[in-house]
């Protein structure tokens, strides 16, 4: 939208499940989630001063623990330098898009947005007894006892386990961390709703993830008003006709 080149809002998209597939793009098939252009869109989101707001739309089911790190550590430093960040959260801003969501000054949601799903999941198949049932044999080779950890050719030692727990605590413990922050809530109050479920809209609102309902042209009204005046509204990122439900990614995702 046209307004004032010297107080602009930056609409940030981030559609898709959030996974970094490097920058390439089929000039013939739908435009995807691309990890690189948000983030050097981020990087110069914080180097414009005439850039005073952020908006996010967002409808992702999440993705990778690193991708949603690093959008967070950038909206981070955009909150530092001064920015004023709002989230419109789509259909869905689950687990990783809730991740990015959560430093913003206020997150909207519409009645009908699955959002939540805060947690950690790691996964790996187990195919052992398949492969006996067939008659076929594994020799392992490993220069240590963990070097076959999460292997799908057998089942994971108790040591193993414990292991991989301990990374996806972890993992958890820094989520907890980022939407304690975000959202001013204690760690127990962020644990209390943080077992995994989903969240509709108007759930969100009243465990306090989400500020209010409203849709993105309500988001972009609102911040329009906290900035002032009359701000030009420039667009980064790519759309996507996103409809998955699922709340998982590949073997690390939040």
């Amino acid at each position: 939208e046209q307004g004032d080149p010297n107080s602009k809002i930056a609409m940030i998209n981030i559609e898709g499940t959030m996974v970094d597939t490097g920058n390439q793009q089929s000039m013939f098939a739908p435009q995807e989630y691309n990890h690189q252009l948000i983030i050097e869109s981020l990087k110069q989101v914080i180097e414009d001063d005439a850039i005073k707001g952020v908006l996010l739309n967002v409808d992702s089911p999440g993705g990778g623990v690193y991708e949603s790190a690093e959008i967070h550590k950038y909206l981070v430093q955009a909150k530092e330098a001064g920015k004023i960040i709002y989230s419109s959260m789509g259909g869905m801003a689950a687990s990783g898009g809730y991740y990015v969501s959560a430093p913003a000054d206020q997150i909207f949601a519409s009645e009908e947005t699955l959002t939540g799903s805060i947690g950690v999941i790691m996964q790996s198949i187990n195919f052992q007894q398949l492969a006996e049932d067939l008659g076929i044999e594994f020799n392992s080779y490993t220069s240590g006892d963990m070097k076959e950890m999460l292997s799908a050719t057998k089942d994971p030692s108790e040591e193993e386990a414990r292991y991989v727990q301990g990374m996806v605590d972890s993992m958890f413990d820094d989520f907890v961390e980022v939407v304690a922050d975000g959202r001013g809530m204690s760690e127990d109050e962020v644990r209390n709703v943080a077992d995994g479920r989903i969240y509709l809209g108007e759930d969100a609102v009243d465990n306090g993830l989400v500020d209010q309902l409203g849709h993105i042209e309500d988001a972009t009204a609102a911040l329009k008003e906290e900035i002032g005046g009359n701000p030009e509204v420039i667009e980064y990122g790519y759309a996507n006709n996103f409809t998955s439900i699922s709340l998982s990614y590949g073997v690390e995702s939040i």
